[in-house]
């Protein structure tokens, strides 16, 4: 059993906690409000950003797990939650013996715009301070001496992360003129992902956290609307797409490890989604 700190215990860091301690791990979480906290993870109310307002810590960590989200948005909240938060989070847990820590970071330290296949060894030249400043929090993780892991996941949908389905259903979506590969991750294997890679012997240092599909957004659309019953996404004649990054994510890597995806590709994942909402 592992004493477990999961620094941002918001969602995505409630669900790796529930997975661990299902596991039989003892878990800590410290969020704002951590009321929010579920049972059984211990709550602890803390600012990552102000150390000195965490509650009571076990007085050792084995694993922490760094689960942060950025408060808002704008670059003073990204450094506050990636670089100060971070640096707060490994200084606690390594004076209380810490031994792996893993970081929730995203493909967004990726620059490739133009459909390019991206793994873990390919080039990080992101274009905006999002990934830049993410890319910073990774180097300060670089610097220990434990066992560390950088997931970088693509973009998280699940339970309460319907803007996608929303914006199909409600006709405000609107289909790219060209290819537009997209790379995404269902919120409970996010979690999965990070609670196996905890349990994995020597891991690597970087792993990338999308699905087994590197989908085609036109196809996404049309794949959705037909499930939802609605007319397709008209055509983007304003241009607004054509500025997003394109690029195709693989998570060979990780898979490698022995991790199975429950939602392989867009299909499973958001087809499961339609159908709860109809259940």
């Amino acid at each position: 059993m592992k004493n477990v700190l999961i620094a941002g215990c918001g969602d995505i860091g409630s669900r790796i906690g529930l997975i661990l301690a299902d596991e039989g791990h003892a878990v800590w979480g410290v969020r704002r409000n951590a009321a929010k906290i579920p049972h059984p993870i211990t709550p602890v109310a803390g600012d990552l950003t102000r150390p000195a307002s965490w509650g009571e810590l076990p007085a050792r960590i084995d694993w922490l797990i760094y689960a942060a989200a950025a408060s808002g948005p704008g670059e003073d909240a990204y450094r506050a939650a990636y670089i100060e938060g971070l640096g707060n989070a490994i200084e606690r847990a390594r004076g209380a013996g810490v031994s792996r820590v893993l970081f929730t970071s995203s493909t967004s330290v990726y620059g490739q715009a133009n459909g390019e296949e991206v793994d873990e060894s390919s080039p990080t030249e992101p274009s905006r301070y999002t990934g830049r400043i993410l890319l910073e929090a990774e180097s300060v993780l670089a610097e220990l001496t434990v066992p560390h892991i950088a997931l970088r996941y693509g973009g998280i949908y699940g339970p309460g992360r319907t803007r996608l389905l929303d914006r199909v259903r409600d006709g405000s979506a609107r289909t790219p003129r060209a290819p537009l590969f997209t790379n995404r991750i269902h919120a409970d294997d996010a979690a999965r992902a990070a609670a196996h890679l905890m349990e994995v012997e020597s891991p690597a240092a970087i792993y990338n956290g999308t699905d087994c599909e590197q989908a085609d957004l036109r196809d996404v659309y049309e794949w959705i609307a037909k499930r939802l019953g609605v007319p397709p996404p008209a055509p983007d004649e304003s241009g607004a797409t054509a500025g997003r990054g394109s690029k195709r994510v693989r998570s060979d890597l990780l898979r490698g490890t022995g991790f199975v995806f429950r939602y392989p590709g867009f299909r499973e994942g958001y087809g499961a989604m339609i159908e709860d909402e109809s259940s």
